[in-house]
């Protein structure tokens, strides 16, 4: 008997078989911090799985670790991700199959989304990771609410919403905050108490994890870092901060000319009285001539190095500017959320993974408003835009795969450096960043090399350093240092010589991009 399969089965096969395939390409985790978080639960770093993973909730963390005590060989981190990802898809195709069923309109929402989503495969950041399952899963609600087309369960979306707060929190709340701008403009806010009535009991499950992580952070053993890991960001991720230069020639700024190269390992330089009075003395900065007029070429730099994600911010805009000749709410919504874009640019540091989240709330009132419009839509614009999306993807995926061979050369220049060091020697990397390095390591092949950074300070780093004897830095008699030949060198060498006692350098071996060198009491 022949078996037909509904368009949820094939959706879902798609999405799944899309997802294996990705997997086997070159992705890679676009910054360290995910890299270090999955070093934490799977034990890698400290030699044991850690249950808390700073950044992370503590209950997704802690059943990562768990997992891992079960099969330390699963890359568990990196399914977790995947297996979020695939359903964000499978829930906003869903969603556009049930609200157009024209093949037109169908291939080009499922297109716009894809374009956006793979790059995010591509480049694994948690941070995305969250904003693209708070985006779905707000979305989704939304639109049964609106009651658009055939409704869907609400078990996808919630699951979808409860995994951002689980991985991120704050990408929640950011989407949160544009969908109610986008209440606010095209729908009636009274509503807003209706809604939260009907799904008070999502609300009452995100309160709570929200309270459980915020209590778990600051218990007992994790309380003096994570007060210490506040001021900090608060200072390193400071716009001003990062605006200035502190004055390498002044004693009494030479404690922030490290800062603001992540060195910070030591326990009392500096304090968190002192991070918290450098923050109110940033603050000033804001008012400052210089700081605003250089504004614009900031965000122009930081769309400059993101393409790909300018590109979809760019488009986005244009295409709600265009259609707001004609709609005057889209007018009114573009320039509300350009102007949240620029104050959020202006008083917070926002990287590209967090740019990006604007254009998702672009794209779902962009979705909501075709939902609307749909029945005077023609369909031969939304066939060449999806091909022209298609052949975007191919290009970029192509050049994800041309960057592969750089990173495999960088790899072994690095790790013929990591061979000449005597097994438990403490060794720092500059120049290679965690993210790029290809060798999958655990708990029973922990990582033998020493990392700083957010990681500074916290109790994980005292049982990394116990791994290699020491209790701390200020015991290290020997520090190994590979670092690029061809980049700024690294600030270690001086870090050391100012706050840990005097250490001669000298240059050992080199390969390639990278040198090794020896830093000795």
């Amino acid at each position: 008997m022949k078996v037909k399969l509904s368009t949820h089965h094939q959706l879902l096969i798609f999405c799944l078989g899309l997802h294996v395939l990705l997997y086997f390409t070159p992705f890679r985790f676009q910054v360290n911090d995910d890299v270090l978080m999955m070093w934490l639960v799977n034990g890698a770093y400290t030699g044991e799985v850690e249950y808390y993973a700073v950044f992370i909730h503590p209950i997704l963390s802690g059943l990562l670790a768990s997992l891992y005590t079960i099969s330390s060989s699963v890359e568990w981190y990196v399914l977790a991700w995947f297996a979020v990802m695939m359903l964000a898809s499978y829930e906003w195709m869903k969603l556009v199959f049930a609200n157009f069923k024209d093949n037109g309109h169908r291939l080009f929402w499922s297109c716009i989304f894809l374009a956006y989503h793979i790059h995010h495969v591509y480049f694994l950041q948690f941070t995305a990771v969250a904003g693209i399952a708070a985006f779905v899963g707000t979305i989704g609600i939304i639109s049964n609410l609106k009651h658009v087309g055939q409704q869907n369960s609400l078990g996808g979306y919630y699951f979808l919403i409860i995994a951002a707060v689980l991985i991120r929190a704050d990408s929640f709340l950011f989407v949160l905050f544009g969908w109610l701008i986008y209440w606010l403009v095209f729908e009636d806010f009274r509503k807003i108490l209706n809604i939260i009535n009907q799904h008070r009991s999502l609300l009452l499950v995100l309160i709570l994890l929200i309270s459980v992580h915020s209590g778990f952070r600051f218990s007992l053993k994790y309380g003096a870092f994570e007060k210490f890991n506040k001021a900090r960001a608060g200072v390193i991720d400071h716009p001003f901060f990062q605006f200035t230069d502190p004055d390498k020639e002044d004693p009494s700024q030479l404690k922030w000319v490290y800062f603001k190269e992540w060195l910070f390992e030591k326990s009392d330089v500096p304090t968190i009285q002192e991070l918290k009075a450098k923050r109110s003395e940033l603050h000033k900065g804001f008012l400052s001539s210089d700081f605003a007029r250089a504004f614009g070429e900031r965000i122009f730099l930081r769309m400059k190095y993101e393409y790909y994600k300018s590109f979809f911010l760019i488009s986005l805009l244009g295409a709600i500017s265009f259609l707001g000749f004609r709609y005057p709410k889209l007018i009114i919504f573009g320039f509300l959320w350009g102007l949240s874009y620029v104050l959020f640019n202006y008083f917070l540091l926002l990287a590209g993974r967090v740019q990006t989240l604007f254009g998702l709330i672009m794209l779902g009132v962009l979705f909501l408003f075709h939902l609307s419009k749909k029945k005077n839509a023609q369909t031969g614009f939304f066939y060449v835009v999806s091909y022209l999306l298609a052949t975007l993807v191919m290009i970029h995926s192509v050049n994800v795969w041309v960057s592969k061979s750089k990173w495999e050369r960088w790899n072994r220049d690095v790790y013929a450096c990591l061979a000449q060091v005597p097994a438990g020697e403490l060794i720092f990397i500059h120049g290679l960043n965690a993210e790029l390095h290809h060798v999958t390591y655990s708990s029973q092949n922990p990582i033998p090399f020493s990392m700083l950074g957010w990681i500074s300070r916290s109790p994980m780093q005292h049982k990394h350093f116990e791994r290699f004897g020491i209790r701390s830095l200020e015991e290290a008699e020997k520090v190994y240092l590979i670092q690029s030949k061809v980049d700024l060198p690294s600030y270690l060498p001086a870090y050391l010589n100012d706050f840990y006692g005097d250490y001669t350098v000298s240059n050992i071996f080199s390969t390639g991009k990278f040198e090794l060198l020896l830093l000795q009491k």
